[in-house]
């Protein structure tokens, strides 16, 4: 499945959630996700732009492989996600196919749902503590993306289409 994803930082939660819920959005999850990273010891998953994930969602357990698709404006990836029973036999697998863990994150989200988008905010704990909550949103066409941010007050100008790393970089520079 393709994915369309910005981030928007510097939000006000309060805001958003009350936006979110005259919207009419769904709360679908609210709790802690650890995720782990992996990648070949060549980092050839990474040299591609390219993630795997393990990730604690609450008591669900997923595999999430996403491959870079280019786009400048927003983060675009195509994702392959499936429900696994166990985490750590899983990690176990992943590590057997000669797979190692090149990075943790540890969260909390708040994730709603509207059709065909879902809204997290996410705030980082652990390490990663000090970046400030943001909004995430996932959709599956341009058009959606547009649509419902502005819904929330947001326009194309707030979209930041980064992953982790380039949220990182953005944070460290202005401690």
């Amino acid at each position: 499945m393709e994915e369309l994803e910005v981030k928007i930082l510097d939000i006000r939660r309060d805001v958003v959630e009350a936006r979110l819920r005259d919207a009419g959005a769904k709360l679908v999850f609210d709790g802690d996700m650890d995720a782990l990273f992996f990648d070949f010891p060549n980092g050839s998953i990474a040299a591609a732009r390219s993630l795997l994930r393990l990730r604690c969602e609450g008591n669900e357990a997923k595999l999430t492989f996403k491959s870079h698709l280019p786009d400048a404006a927003v983060k675009a990836r195509q994702e392959f996600e499936t429900g696994v029973d166990d985490f750590e036999t899983t990690r176990k697998i992943l590590e057997c196919l000669g797979l190692v863990p090149v990075g943790t994150v540890t969260k909390h989200r708040t994730t709603y749902e509207l059709p065909g988008v879902r809204f997290a905010l996410d705030r980082h704990t652990g390490e990663l503590a000090y970046i400030p909550e943001f909004l995430e949103i996932e959709v599956d066409d341009r058009e959606t993306l547009e649509g419902h941010a502005r819904l929330l007050g947001f326009t194309p100008a707030d979209f930041r289409p980064w992953g982790l790393p380039q949220v990182i970089e953005y944070y460290r520079e202005r401690i």
